[in-house]
């Protein structure tokens, strides 16, 4: 095990949390350990959008009330919050605005971009040490909505992409699962893919409903794999197997010229990982038709056509990928810990 920070084996911090770096430590899954950097350090902001406001957010920084209070915020509105990964932030990845722009098309609520760009640069082991501060402010700001404004944490949904899908988890610990909805976006898998403890990454007991799309579960060192084939919430969804999907190796191609620069470089180094980014979406706008995930003990089995009876019951067997996948939250006990395979094309709309 590496200690980084100076000798230093432990630090808290007031109301977040005391970590030391014996928390989470596994001689095979997570060897090198740091102490997350101070709440200060990272400046883990709040971004406001309404339909009021759709263009120009509100900042808002755990505590700042007098900014939710001349904000658009309402708490009886649904609330999302969306949260970047590893190196990303809120204007590198314009996919954040994007889904934004998209959720706001679908109802009349108020969506957070989480921006915790202060702490996800490298090493990539201090990022994830940082996931354990950022996780906590979260839900401390949720929190506050709720006593301050009155906001009901079964009326939020917070959307992560790779390690903001563990900083969701981590928020919903924090509210002790009371959160309505997480959906995991391609959740990371260094550093967390094997770990038992649930307490260490996004699990089924962050939420009242946990979803998972897994779009780059393959092995970090031989295949540059970035997502986590683990089962992580009452529903998982593998889209073609879970990891080489279909259209990238020609968006690595062309991403450059199509996308700009920053957008190219994105697709150029990580198209199969932010591909679950691009199926929430198709799921967003193309809301009638509904991409299939059948419940399957692998993929090799699921493409030999072994898997594509839903079943009866409504068909448990069967569940949709997406924005209607809590539509499945009455067969969550049923759902929990399997994996539910279906097939995209390799563009947009990608479901046929």
């Amino acid at each position: 095990m590496k200690i980084y920070n100076t000798g230093q084996i432990e630090v808290t911090y007031p109301g977040i949390g005391h970590f030391t770096v014996y928390d989470f430590r596994d001689p095979v899954y997570r060897k090198n350990v740091l102490l997350p950097q101070s709440p200060h350090q990272i400046d883990t902001q709040f971004l406001l959008y309404t339909l009021a406001n759709q263009w120009y957010p509100t900042f808002i920084r755990l505590g700042d009330r007098k900014s939710v209070r001349g904000s658009r915020f309402v708490a009886k509105k649904p609330t999302k919050f969306i949260i970047h990964g590893f190196v990303d932030n809120i204007i590198l990845g314009q996919w954040m605005h994007q889904l934004k722009d998209q959720l706001l098309k679908q109802e009349d609520c108020n969506v957070f971009l989480v921006d915790w760009k202060g702490g996800n640069g490298w090493p990539y082991e201090q990022a994830v040490a940082n996931t354990r501060v950022v996780g906590p402010v979260l839900g401390l700001f949720i929190n506050e909505l709720k006593i301050t404004y009155g906001l009901k944490p079964s009326n939020v949904h917070i959307l992560g992409h790779s390690l903001g899908a563990h900083i969701a988890g981590y928020a919903g610990q924090r509210l002790n699962g009371t959160i309505g909805r997480i959906t995991g976006l391609d959740p990371a898998g260094p550093d967390f893919q094997g770990l038992t403890n649930p307490a260490v990454k996004l699990d089924p007991t962050d939420a009242i409903f946990v979803d998972a799309i897994h779009t780059n579960a393959n092995p970090l060192i031989t295949d540059f794999g970035l997502g986590n084939y683990d089962t992580l919430g009452h529903l998982d969804f593998y889209p073609n197997g879970g990891n080489h999907q279909p259209g990238c190796p020609i968006e690595r191609l062309t991403s450059v010229l199509t996308g700009g620069p920053i957008e190219g470089v994105r697709r150029l180094v990580f198209c199969n990982h932010q591909r679950s980014v691009d199926f929430y979406m198709a799921s967003l706008i193309n809301r009638w038709i509904k991409p299939v995930g059948h419940k399957c003990p692998n993929y090799e089995t699921f493409k030999s056509g072994k898997c594509w009876d839903c079943g009866p019951n409504n068909g448990v067997k069967c569940a949709v990928m997406g924005i209607h996948a809590i539509q499945s939250v009455p067969f969550k006990t049923q759902t929990q810990g399997n994996r539910y395979y279906l097939i995209t094309t390799d563009r947009f709309p990608y479901f046929q």
